[in-house]
């Protein structure tokens, strides 16, 4: 839970080498549809974060980048414009909205848009968000998600990914999927 930012994370050649390795080999089977570039909420939209986010971004120009942010700080015309003059996407991530975690979105910023699911409940209960319970939340925040994730399609996305992210009781495959039809 400690602060994330460019400060603490001190990344090696060899973690660069090691993190190549895989989208290297998926690309040249055709099975590669983009990097995702994940941070927690703690990383927050400041110059010394931007500046490593854009150095990382460079590192990897080579691959279709899209880019997963928690902190709503993120979400902003300056952030969503630079985004789409490096041709990389925004993750719209559906999570339970704490603090000043980002709340859902429907940011289309390059070609390849990302939607990413996660479970809304943990092992002391429910998280507060639209619903109350797990099965309400499931198919409440599902339909919404597959409704954002249809909008995605028809605007200037070429291609749109569904990324879920299971925990407790692995609700998210079943929450984005829980609209009339899937995901």
């Amino acid at each position: 839970m400690e602060p994330t930012s460019a400060a603490t994370i001190r990344p090696t050649d060899e973690d660069e080498i090691r993190t190549r390795r895989r989208p290297r080999r998926h690309r040249h089977r055709g099975r590669l549809g983009a990097l995702l570039i994940q941070f927690p909420v703690s990383f927050k939209n400041t110059p010394l974060n931007r500046e490593y986010l854009d150095r990382l971004l460079r590192q990897f120009i080579e691959y279709p980048r899209v880019v997963e942010v928690r902190d709503s700080s993120w979400d902003n015309a300056e952030t969503l414009a630079a985004f789409a003059q490096k041709n990389v996407g925004f993750c719209n991530i559906d999570q339970p909205v704490l603090g000043h975690s980002l709340a859902p979105t429907e940011h289309v910023t390059a070609p390849i848009a990302t939607s990413a699911c996660t479970a809304a409940t943990t092992t002391s209960g429910s998280i507060p968000t639209t619903a109350t319970t797990a099965t309400t939340t499931s198919t409440v925040r599902g339909n919404l998600q597959a409704g954002r994730i249809d909008r995605e399609r028809r605007r200037k996305a070429q291609t749109t990914y569904v990324v879920t992210n299971n925990h407790f009781e692995s609700k998210a495959g079943v929450k984005c999927s829980g609209a009339e039809r899937p995901c």
